[in-house]
């Protein structure tokens, strides 16, 4: 099968739905399926043709030129994409952005006359005023919408009940790390510090980092050993590092900084718990599927697909939405109950085992491919 995989951004860019669509094209590609990569040339200075592997890449600057409102630009471009997908004559389009880039996907749905496949992996916080947008225009242009979780659908959907007939839920999923559960006795390995605390993600306003922050101060004024770890990068590291700065000084929060994918899964399982304190509509939340892989209790927000990926009370705990004082008192439960940390971990991991495999994330969407091809 021939796919064209369409993405917003992709390696070496790095994020959530960025390191999905890293193991989704290893797999494709394992199985024998010819896949090419369109994404955005992000940043300028990677080349425009490359290989992932042994999968093709073509890195155009979308954004930019869209961007500059460069009619001709936007045209030339246009015309480029155009020759790409005849010249590559898919089998399926599988599109996985409705940013800028997906402009041109737009303008070019008649170079192919391959099925085409939305996946919804997140949305902006002022969703809904999409009318006549890029957004609206790649769900109604799309012969199958997919959510990345039941959350998600469901806005989907209701910002376009038309495609309630063709579209479906297919939940996330990631390689496994291959860490042997049974055999672990990490959970609590850097015991000076009491409960680690990890909060990994994009340092930006909608992912709550200053609620783990407010909420480990709490911890601490109670008398509760902890300390948190942050990691990533983004606009709010230098507002964050104020906040947190009497803590950074005593050595209870850490600001790690950016970590590569491979280094991940290591700084989980040097974590008691992994900390979710999501303030947006989370569409998943593959950090809280990695704790699960790496047996390690989740504190999620009570938000979107969060509640898919954590099983309130069994894999984790959710606490409720920008609440930090519930937060605190959800982590000094766990600091207190090293058996319940240790019960969630174990839960965790066969969740993110039986639910979300990789194998069952491929074999879901070539079902579809076929599906689509047929129809």
């Amino acid at each position: 099968m021939r796919i064209l995989y369409w993405c917003g951004l992709f390696w070496p860019r790095i994020g959530g739905a960025e390191v999905l669509a890293m193991h989704y094209v290893d797999a494709l590609s394992a199985l024998g399926h010819e896949v090419l990569i369109v994404t955005d040339r992000n940043p300028a200075s990677t080349p425009e043709e490359g290989l992932y592997g042994r999968v093709p890449i073509v890195r155009l600057p979308f954004v930019e030129v869209a961007a500059s409102r460069d009619l001709p630009g936007v045209k030339r471009l246009s015309e480029r994409v155009a020759r790409i997908k005849s010249d590559f004559q898919p089998d399926i389009v599988h599109l996985n952005s409705t940013g800028l880039d997906s402009l041109f996907h737009a303008l070019t749905l008649g170079a192919t006359s391959a099925p085409s496949v939305l996946t919804v992996h997140g949305l902006a916080m002022d969703y809904e005023t999409s009318k006549g947008t890029l957004l609206e225009r790649a769900i109604t242009s799309s012969n199958w919408v997919i959510g990345v979780s039941a959350a998600m659908l469901k806005i989907v959907t209701d910002l376009a009940p038309g495609i309630r007939g063709r579209s479906s839920v297919i939940l996330n999923a990631l390689n496994e790390p291959g860490f042997d559960e049974t055999k672990d006795d990490q959970a609590d390995a850097d015991s000076r510090f009491g409960l680690t605390v990890l909060c990994a993600g994009r340092l930006v306003p909608e992912k709550g980092v200053d609620l783990a922050i407010e909420a480990c101060r709490q911890l601490l004024d109670e008398g509760v050993e902890a300390r948190l770890v942050i990691a990533g990068e983004g606009p709010e590291s230098a507002r964050l590092k104020a906040l947190a700065g009497p803590l950074v000084e005593s050595g209870k929060c850490v600001f790690h900084g950016w970590v590569a994918p491979a280094d991940v899964y290591e700084m989980i399982r040097a974590a008691s718990v992994v900390v979710v304190p999501s303030r947006w509509e989370e569409p998943f939340g593959l950090t809280a599927l990695q704790a699960g892989q790496c047996g390690r209790p989740v504190v999620a927000a009570r938000s979107g697909g969060l509640m898919e990926v954590v099983e309130d009370g069994v894999s984790g705990i959710l606490f409720e939405k920008n609440d930090h004082r519930d937060l605190a008192r959800t982590l000094k439960r766990l600091a207190m109950n090293k058996a319940l940390r240790k019960s969630m971990g174990s839960a965790g991991y066969r969740r993110a085992t039986e639910l979300f495999s990789m194998n069952r994330f491929v074999k879901q969407h070539v079902e579809l491919y076929k599906q689509l091809m047929v129809d």
